[in-house]
Formats: structure tokens, C-alpha cells, sequence
């Protein structure tokens, strides 16, 4: 059932959608700005939804919420096969398809995990959280074929009937606890970049520190979430076909999940700070050949570029998890958490409109990549500035 439902909330809802956007542009007719703002609109409500999420959960618990969640997202898929030329219902389908992501993401499903396992929780958390890469690998050619052989309309019709399908097998197959546990609703468990993090064991940063560790992943956030939602209009408006720009999010697609088992092993093997090099210059180089790649129509290139824009990307949800249990103390841990979520979830929401407001004002989306190079680059120099400080940059990690 947590598979099922990352799959739906976390792969299709969010990440898979920007295959759409190009189709938003041509076949909807909405500007670049006005793709941008649905990104933005999404992320806000998912926001909001982290400071309702405790009373969400106790109104209605897991088996139910995760129910409402998902219908959400079908709805919000109905929704848009009707909002061609009619951007207020596009509106209002974002606005469901960001309480969706909100309520029905990784928080709800590690709780689960938490009531229903008592031994190897991490299996089964990473199991759960395997769904959301086989959207992202499956989703775009599945997409695009609907989109090609039908219309886009139909697409998001047929998308939001299996959805719907799909939230009926969740509903089947997850109870909310076992019979024999205590029924009080549990608190959400610490999460940061949708990742479950472990107790904190590091000594803690000084506040000067934390303000730039949240300045850091607030431009992570924007360069990794709206980045990551625009490389599919990027390609697109360079002139790639559809069924090409589909092959290339699902390379993007492996490429993510791939990197996201490898840094906990590479992190061990060789240090979180070493680790944390490796990914970065990888998303640095990824987002640099995107831009090469997409303006030299270079189809080999931008396959290469993609998979390591995919790889480098996982720093957002299991390096982003490690940083915080690594560089907090105890007394600050759970503090961090919520503040390093929210951080992290602004960047989204305060960048989302810029790529498509550039893309209008300029003519292309290449100078909103620059901008998000630039980002990884200075997040990368704050949070290994953070590791140096405190003297953890040395050697392997402690656990």
C-alpha cells in the first residue's frame, strides 16, 4: 500500500507531471509564466499542508487520509483534462494536487511503516519509497503515448481514473494499525526532503551556521524541485520532439533512483563530506550539460546530461536526510527538522514562477538554469563549509 501510494502522490502527482507542461504551453495556451505558477501554486499548498498535517491525521488517520489524499490527485487530474484554455480550473487543479502531495506523501506511509514493522522498518520504508522511481521511469513514456495517440486532454482523464483505481487497492489493502496497539494518533515522524531521518549525532551548528544551512537548502529546494519540474519545457523549447523528451525524463528517472541507493552506501564507504562533493559536482555538471545539450540539440548529450542531473539530485531527499542527523546535536534535532522542511520547501515556492516569468521575459529557460547552477554551486560551498567547521569532513562517518 505505500508503494502504491508514492507512486501515485510522490510520482505521478509531482514528479512525473512535468512531462505536461510543454503540452500546458502548446496545446492549452498558457504562457511560460503561467506553467511556472501552477508549479509554485502546488508547492504552496504542500506547505501549508506541513503545518496542518498533525490535525489532518488525527481527524481522519491513516487509512482514510491517505483515501482523501489520493482522490485529490484524481480529481486534480480531471480537473485539467478540462482546462484547456480555461487557466482558473488549471488553478484549482493545482491547488488539489498540492493538498495531495501535502497530506498523502511520505509522512503518512513512514507512519504506517512505523506502526506495522517492528524489524527492518528501513526495508520497507525504502520499498514504499521505490514507488515514486517507477513512476518517474514508466510515467513519461506512458504519458506521452496517451498525449501523441489521443490528446492531452485525455490523457490527464485516463491518468486520473487509474489513480483513482489505484487509491481503491490502497484503501483495500491498508488498515490503520494492528489490532493489538494503542489507538492514540501518532505524531509524524521526522522527515526532511521526504526522507525519514535518524536520531541527530553530530554537535550541533551555531545559530550563524543554521541561518546559512537554511539559506542553503532553500536555494536546494528551487534548484532541485522547480529545476527538476522545468527540464521537460527546457528540452522543448529547443526544439525536442515529445517522445524524445519522454525517453530523457526516464533516463533522469533510473538515473534518481540509482542515486539515491548508491549515497548512502558511497557516504559509508568514504565519508558524508566526500560524498556530499561527488553529488554536487555531478548535479552542477548535469544542470550545465541540460543547458548545452538542450540549445546544441544534442540528443546523446542531453541523455548524459539528465542522468546526472538525476543522480546529483538525490542530495535533495536522502543527502538532505543525513546533513541533518550528521551536523545537528540531540537538542536541536527535532528543531531542525521542521525548520530544514520548511526551508526546503520554500525554495520551491519562492522560485517556482521565475523560470516560466524568464522564459516570457527573455525568450528562453537557459538563464533560469544558470541561476539554478548557481544554486547548487553555493549550496554545496555552505553545507561542506558546515562539515569543515565541524571537524566531520575527515575520514568515514561515525556510524
Amino acid at each position: 500500500g505505500g508503494c502504491l501510494q508514492t507512486f501515485v502522490i510522490v510520482g505521478l502527482t509531482s514528479g512525473v507531471f512535468s512531462v505536461y507542461l510543454p503540452y500546458l504551453i502548446n496545446d492549452y495556451h498558457f504562457t511560460n509564466t503561467q506553467t511556472s505558477t501552477l508549479i509554485a501554486l502546488r508547492a504552496s499548498l504542500a506547505f501549508a499542508a506541513l503545518f496542518l498535517m498533525t490535525g489532518y491525521l488525527r481527524l481522519l488517520d491513516i487509512r482514510l487520509g491517505l483515501a482523501v489524499a489520493g482522490l485529490c490527485s484524481a480529481a486534480s487530474f480531471f480537473l485539467y483534462g478540462f482546462a484547456a484554455d480555461n487557466y482558473p480550473v488549471a488553478l484549482v487543479a493545482a491547488c488539489l494536487a498540492g493538498m495531495a502531495y501535502g497530506f498523502g506523501g511520505m509522512v503518512p506511509v513512514t507512519i504506517i511503516i512505523g506502526r506495522w514493522f517492528k524489524d527492518h522498518n528501513a526495508t520497507a520504508l525504502g520499498f514504499c519509497a521505490a514507488g515514486s522511481g517507477v513512476a518517474a521511469i514508466a510515467g513519461p513514456i506512458a504519458i506521452t503515448a496517451l498525449t501523441e495517440t489521443f490528446s492531452v486532454p485525455a490523457a490527464f482523464t485516463v491518468e486520473s481514473g487509474v489513480i483513482t483505481l489505484i487509491v481503491a487497492v490502497i484503501f483495500l489493502l491498508v488498515r490503520n494499525r494492528p489490532i493489538d496497539t494503542p489507538t492514540e494518533p501518532d505524531a509524524p515522524a521526522p522527515e526532511v526532503g521526504g526522507v525519514p531521518v535518524a536520531p541527530a549525532e553530530g554537535p550541533g551548528m551555531s545559530r550563524r551556521g543554521f541561518l546559512l544551512m537554511l539559506a542553503g537548502i532553500t536555494m536546494l529546494g528551487g534548484f532541485a524541485t522547480t529545476g527538476n519540474a522545468h527540464l521537460a519545457v527546457l528540452f522543448r523549447s529547443e526544439g525536442f520532439t515529445a517522445v524524445e523528451i519522454a525517453l530523457l525524463l526516464s533516463a533522469e528517472g533510473i538515473a534518481m533512483t540509482v542515486g539515491k541507493g548508491l549515497f548512502g552506501v558511497i557516504a559509508d564507504a568514504v565519508g558524508t563530506f566526500r560524498a556530499n562533493f561527488l553529488y554536487f559536482l555531478v548535479a552542477i555538471a548535469g544542470y550545465a550539460l541540460c543547458m548545452v545539450s538542450a540549445r546544441t540539440h544534442d540528443t546523446a548529450l542531453a541523455v548524459t546530461a539528465v542522468s546526472l542531473a538525476g543522480v546529483g539530485l538525490s542530495l535533495a531527499t536522502v543527502g538532505l536526510a543525513v546533513w541533518v542527523t550528521e551536523l545537528s546535536s540531540a537538542a536541536e534535532f527535532e528543531r531542525n527538522v521542521k525548520r530544514m522542511q520548511i526551508a526546503y520547501v520554500s525554495g520551491a515556492v519562492l522560485v517556482g514562477v521565475m523560470p516560466g516569468f524568464l522564459a516570457d521575459t527573455l525568450g528562453s529557460y537557459i538563464p533560469a538554469y544558470i541561476i539554478f547552477t548557481g544554486f547548487a554551486a553555493a549550496t554545496m560551498v555552505i553545507v561542506q563549509t558546515q562539515y569543515v567547521i565541524q571537524g566531520t569532513h575527515r575520514g568515514k562517518n561515525k556510524h
